[in-house]
């Protein structure tokens, strides 16, 4: 294994952690050049593309934190270029 591949298992196992602890995961979507929306992924779907893509994930992407759902406090992973 070499060091660029040992950094992928390593920061993808950081991500995977992130998603276990998220309640919800939302990925932003740009809809026009200067804006964009967030969007529900599930979890299954993220963990898929991270194991089948390991390389195309950047941790730097990713912000796990608070939200407010149906009068509820959760944690949330924000997944993109505002995150």
């Amino acid at each position: 294994m070499n060091a660029i591949q040992k950094y992928n298992q390593e920061t993808n196992k950081e991500i995977n952690q992130m998603i276990t602890t998220a309640s919800h995961i939302f990925t932003f979507i740009n809809t026009s050049p200067h804006d964009g929306v967030y969007l529900q992924v599930q979890k299954s779907q993220l963990r898929f593309q991270i194991e089948q893509y390991p390389e195309a994930f950047d941790i730097r992407r990713f912000e796990l934190r608070p939200c407010l759902i149906g009068g509820v406090v959760s944690q949330a992973l924000y997944i993109g270029e505002y995150a």
